[in-house]
């Protein structure tokens, strides 16, 4: 699910069938929802993540472990991304995103770990039999239009070639 920021996506992910919500790093809609109370008290993770190793082991550790959450909610998954190329950046270019972005370079790299990371995601969703909703802040890019006028496009905020995995 994509919109831009306070169009309630956080909101409507709360009254899915018993949620937890993993929020990625400076992501705290949820948060203010409750304490304002506008939202049930809904489970989250207690800390936002900050690395792409914590995200992970949130996944496995509903995997694994017993509970009886019927809803896994990404806030966000543009913030999940993130959380992968700084990793990645870290790990294959020694933090340097100028190596990162050169050609491509970096991407190519990640495309494979987000692949691995959906499938993790369908194993909750198969094995598990959660849901899982992805929140995604939206972003506004032209389309150029060669016959035409160009025209805007809502998009999700997303790594272009991260959102193609994601969106099948």
């Amino acid at each position: 699910m994509y919109a831009p920021e306070k169009a309630g996506k956080t909101s409507f992910a709360c009254f899915a069938p018993n949620p937890i919500f993993l929020m990625t790093a400076g992501e705290t809609g949820l948060l203010s929802l409750i304490e304002a109370g506008q939202v049930p008290p809904t489970a989250h993770f207690p800390d936002d993540f900050k690395t792409w190793g914590e995200l992970q082991g949130a996944v496995r550790s509903l995997i694994k472990e017993q509970h009886d959450y019927k809803t896994l909610v990404l806030d966000t998954g543009n913030g999940a991304e993130n959380l992968l190329a700084a990793s990645v950046c870290e790990e294959n270019f020694n933090g340097n995103w100028a190596d990162y972005n050169d050609y491509g370079r970096g991407v190519r790299i990640a495309v494979p770990l987000w692949g691995k990371f959906l499938a993790a995601l369908d194993v909750l969703r198969i094995d598990r039999r959660m849901s899982v909703i992805f929140l995604h802040h939206a972003a506004v890019k032209q389309t150029a239009n060669p016959t035409g006028k160009d025209w805007d496009q809502h998009r999700p905020e997303a790594i272009d070639k991260m959102w193609g995995l994601t969106h099948k």
